[in-house]
C-alpha cells in the first residue's frame, strides 16, 4: 500500500505531446523517492466537428489533485471558461508558488510562446476584488505575480509569456489553462503519495 506523507509537496510533472495516439511510458522521478514508471494514455474520444473546438493541449502538469492542461488555442476568456468547464474542470487558480512553479516550467518547455494565458482569476463580480473561479478572493492569498503597473481597470487576468499576471479586456482571444480533478487522489490533498 503507498504510504503517505502529511504536509509533503509533491509535484508529478508530466508532459504530453501533441498527437499521442497510444499508451506510452514515462518515467517520473523525484529526487528523495523512488523512480516510478506511469502509463499515459491520451484521451481522443472528445473530438469535434468545429474546427475552434477541436483542441488538443499541448501540455499537462499534475500538481497534488489536480491536473492543469495548457491550450494555445485562442479563445476569450468567457469561451475559455467554458471549454475548461466543457472538459469538467474550470480556467486554472495558481494560487499558491508550487502550482505556479510547475505550470511555468511546463510553459518553458514550449518557448517562444505564441500567446498569454487565460488563468481563473478575475474580478468581473466586484470591481478591484480579484477572485479564483475556486471563490477563494485574492487578497486572502498571500502569494501573487502581477506584472509592475497591475492590477489595471481591466476585469481578467492572464498569464504573460514573461509568466506575470496582466489584467486584460475578457474579450481578447488568448490561449488558456485548465485546471481538472485528478482521479484517485487523497482525501487529504497536502499529502502525497510514495511508491
Amino acid at each position: 500500500m503507498p504510504k503517505m506523507m502529511p504536509n509533503a509537496v509533491c509535484l508529478l510533472v508530466i508532459s504530453l505531446l501533441v498527437g499521442l495516439s497510444q499508451e506510452t511510458s514515462i518515467n517520473v522521478g523525484f529526487p528523495e523517492l523512488k523512480s516510478r514508471e506511469i502509463n499515459v494514455r491520451s484521451d481522443d474520444s472528445s473530438s469535434s466537428s468545429s474546427e475552434e473546438d477541436d483542441v488538443t493541449a499541448i501540455s499537462e502538469t499534475v500538481v497534488l489533485c489536480s491536473s492543469f492542461k495548457i491550450f494555445a488555442t485562442r479563445k476569450t476568456r468567457a469561451d475559455a471558461k467554458a471549454a475548461c468547464e466543457g472538459l469538467g474542470g474550470m480556467l486554472a487558480v495558481i494560487s499558491d508558488e508550487d502550482t505556479y512553479l510547475a505550470v511555468t516550467e511546463e510553459l518553458r518547455k514550449h518557448r517562444p510562446l505564441s500567446t498569454a494565458f487565460w488563468i481563473g482569476l478575475s474580478d468581473l463580480d466586484s470591481d478591484g476584488e480579484f477572485v479564483w473561479e475556486d471563490g477563494t478572493v485574492l487578497k486572502n492569498r498571500c502569494f501573487s505575480v502581477w506584472e509592475d503597473g497591475q492590477p489595471s481597470t481591466e476585469d481578467c487576468v492572464l498569464l504573460k509569456r514573461n509568466f506575470k499576471w496582466k489584467t486584460q479586456k475578457c474579450s481578447r482571444k488568448r490561449g488558456y489553462i485548465c485546471q481538472l480533478p485528478v482521479a484517485d487522489c487523497p482525501t487529504d490533498c497536502t499529502s502525497c503519495i510514495t511508491i
